[in-house]
Parts: structure tokens; sequence; C-alpha cells
């Protein structure tokens, strides 16, 4: 699903969430006791510096639509992700206002931290989120995940985010047993819940039941509606197969940052017109490679789409409570058939 779906799915997301807000910036992260610092500690300042670097070579390459560049802007995620969409960065290029940086406490490589920023526009801001990696001394900074969304719900989940009085995060290990799921497990039960519905979330007391409905309504109203545009759907979702990330909470618990990967597979029952116009969750294919014009495919073609799906969590403490999961973007990462000739003739 394209960018512009995505971020009418993100308002739509903060309009039936609760305490959505539109505000500037993450609210002040709690303040734990300070902990040692390694030798070698990425600084706040140089994590400052590293996240400018990276916006400027944002700028010059990535605003160039060219997939060579891809590689030496984004790994993993994100990665794929500039690669399906031609070489976009998706940044804007205004002068970034509001940054937060959360870094942890992490004495090797890879290293990594947490930027937040919101861009400003003549209509609205976007807002940014983006785990930067750098895999090793002298190597550049890279996106590993990268969210842009037009709503800065995204930011409230950031804001339960543990630091000292140095302002440096905590690292929590991803098979952390302290935590009421852990980080290394939160995408495959996120998946598996999601696939089975509400009534699953309900009955498991992991996720809350509210998060899987929304997105499970967005796509079940598509699946709903395929038949109506001569395509009968089915969807699955499976873990992502990125790094993930998580910081501590006051207290215990974790906040994560996971991926999961949304597999549609579309079957024409008919023949059946893809427009260049799409719906939002219509129910209809969306291939990358067609903007200009409408097709028809005939009847028995086959079509799947992969979308990645980035995703932050409150995992609080075990016994404290069940994980609160928030949407922060989505990005197309496959489609099958690769071309118009393809779909149109059998390929």
């Amino acid at each position: 699903m394209r960018k512009l779906a995505a971020a009418a799915i993100a308002v739509m997301v903060c309009l039936v969430s609760a305490g959505c807000e539109f505000s500037g910036r993450p609210a002040a992260a709690r303040e734990t006791a300070p902990a040692r610092i390694p030798a070698g500690q990425l600084t706040l300042a140089a994590a400052r510096q590293a996240a400018a670097g990276w916006l400027a070579r944002c700028d010059t390459l990535g605003q160039q639509d060219e997939p060579a560049a891809a590689g030496e802007l984004m790994t993993g995620e994100a990665l794929q992700a500039m690669v399906v969409n031609g070489g976009d960065c998706d940044v804007p290029t205004s002068v970034p206002r509001d940054q937060s940086f959360f870094v942890p406490i992490q004495a090797g490589y890879p290293r990594w931290f947490v930027q937040t920023a919101r861009f400003p526009g003549q209509l609205f801001s976007t807002y940014l989120l983006a785990v930067l990696v750098q895999a090793a001394s002298r190597q550049p900074w890279k996106a590993a995940l990268l969210a842009t969304t037009p709503g800065s719900d995204i930011y409230r989940p950031l804001s339960e985010i543990a630091r000292d009085s140095q302002g440096y995060a905590t690292a929590v290990a991803l098979s952390d047993p302290a935590v009421a799921i852990a980080p290394d497990r939160l995408a495959a039960i996120w998946a598996s819940l999601y696939n089975q519905g509400v009534a699953a979330a309900n009955a498991s007391q992991l996720i809350r039941p509210n998060d899987i409905a929304v997105y499970r309504g967005l796509q079940d109203d598509a699946v709903r509606d395929g038949p109506g545009h001569g395509f009968r759907e089915s969807a699955r979702q499976t873990p992502g197969s990125w790094p993930l990330y998580a910081l501590a909470l006051p207290g215990g618990g974790a906040e994560v940052l996971f991926t999961t990967v949304n597999t549609m597979k579309y079957l024409a029952t008919s023949a059946a017109t893809i427009t260049s116009n799409f719906d939002l969750d219509s129910g209809v294919p969306e291939p990358p490679w067609t903007f200009a014009h409408n097709f028809t495919v005939p009847a028995g073609t086959r079509m799947s789409e992969t979308t990645t799906y980035e995703l932050v969590a409150i995992d609080p403490a075990r016994g404290k409570g069940t994980a609160e999961v928030f949407w922060a973007d989505q990005d197309e990462t496959g489609f099958s058939p690769g071309s118009e000739y393809a779909a149109t003739h059998g390929r």
C-alpha cells in the first residue's frame, strides 16, 4: 500500500484510538538513576550529529529517486522499502524541528539510537520516527526502520521510555523474561493474534484487543469488498525477519520497535479492471508499477502484495498488564507479478 494510503490510515487510526494527540514532540521521558557509561559510548551530541549527517545524505541522494543510492542510506526493512519504491528516501526536505534522541547505553557495535522529528509543511507537518544503525567503526549511519506519518501519535509511546539523569536510555535484552512478552516473541504473537482476530486477542490477555480490531477492521473491509471489483482475496500476517529494538520503561517492561509482514493474495474471478485512482482498502490490488492509466487483467490472474508494518509496543513488566501496540507506518515491500505485461498476459 502506497504512502498516501498509509497516511490516511494514520489519521484514521489516530481518530479511533484513545489518547491521540497532535503535539510537537514526545513528552519528557521518565528519569532513572544514572548508568555507568562504557568507553566509546555514543554520546547524545554525536547521535544528533549522526542524524543530521544522515538527513543531509538523504536529501542529496534519496531525493533523486535512484535505487542505487538506497544501500548508502538504508539497511534492513528500510532498504527493502526504498528499493521497491524506486529509491525515494521518503523524508521531507524542510528543516526538522522538535527533535528527540533516545540513545541506549551500549559498549560495542552495531550501535543504534532512535530519533524523532517534526518536518513543517505548507498544509501539515510530517512526523518522523527512525532507528539509525552503525554497523562498525567508521561505517556510515543507516536507517533500519523509518516511519513518516502526518500525525504525531507515534510519539506517545516514546514518552514512556526511561532515561537517566544524563539523558541515556537502557537497551532491553530481546529474550528478557521479565517483560510481559519477550521482545523477540512479540512479532510472532502479534501476527498470530492478528490472523485469529479480536476474540483470540481478548482470550490471550497478552495484547489489547482494540489494537487488533482497528487494523483487522481495515483489512476485513478490503477482503469483503474485493468480490465487487472482481477479486477474491485472502490475507495473512507473519513476523518480520528484520532486527527489532527494545528500550527499558521505568519500573520494568520495554518499548519495542518491531515489524510484521502482511501478505494479500488476489485471484481475479472475472476480467477485472485495476484503476490508477486507488481507494483506501478498496479490495483492488495496488501494483507499484502503474499510476497513469487503467488496465484489465483476465479471469484467473493471481497477484500478491506484501506490506511491512512498522509497529511500536509498550510491553509492560510481567504480571503488570497487557501489551499496547501502536501502528507507526507501513511500506509496500513486494508485488507479484512484476509488470503490467506479466499481469495481463498470464506471466
